[in-house]
C-alpha cells in the first residue's frame, strides 16, 4: 500500500533543501509520505534561489544544484495543475480570507485534491 498524500506549499519544501527552522520534521514527513503540489511550486523554488544567490547566501554552484535537485523531483511529485476550477476556488478564498494570492493558489489546490 502506497504511503498517504502530504500536500506542502513552496516554504516546506524549500525546508528539503534549505537548512532552516523545522527542516527535520519536513524531511522526517517527506519520507513518510506521498507528495502532493501545486504546479507554482517550481517557479517558487526557483525565485526562493535565486533571490539567496543575488542576496550572495549561496553561490552559483549551490544555486544550479538546488535548481537540478528541484527538476530532478518532479517526476516523482504528484502536481496540481492550475486549471480553471483552482483559480474559481483561489478567487473565493481571496474574497474572505487575508492570504496572499500564491498562498491561497495553495490553500484552493489542497482543497481541491481533497473534494476529488
Amino acid at each position: 500500500m502506497s504511503p498517504p498524500w502530504i500536500y506542502i506549499d513552496t516554504s516546506a519544501y524549500l525546508k528539503i533543501f534549505l537548512k532552516e527552522k523545522g527542516s527535520d520534521k519536513v524531511r522526517k514527513l517527506v519520507r513518510e509520505k506521498r507528495l502532493l503540489v501545486s504546479t507554482i511550486l517550481t517557479s517558487e523554488c526557483f525565485s526562493a534561489f535565486s533571490k539567496r544567490r543575488q542576496g550572495n547566501e549561496i553561490d552559483d554552484k549551490t544555486f544550479k544544484r538546488l535548481v537540478n535537485r528541484v527538476k530532478k523531483d518532479v517526476p516523482y511529485i504528484e502536481i496540481i495543475r492550475l486549471t480553471d476550477d483552482v483559480l474559481r476556488r483561489t478567487e473565493a478564498i481571496l474574497l474572505y480570507l487575508p492570504v496572499r494570492t500564491l498562498d491561497a493558489v495553495h490553500i484552493a489546490s489542497a482543497l481541491l485534491f481533497n473534494t476529488n
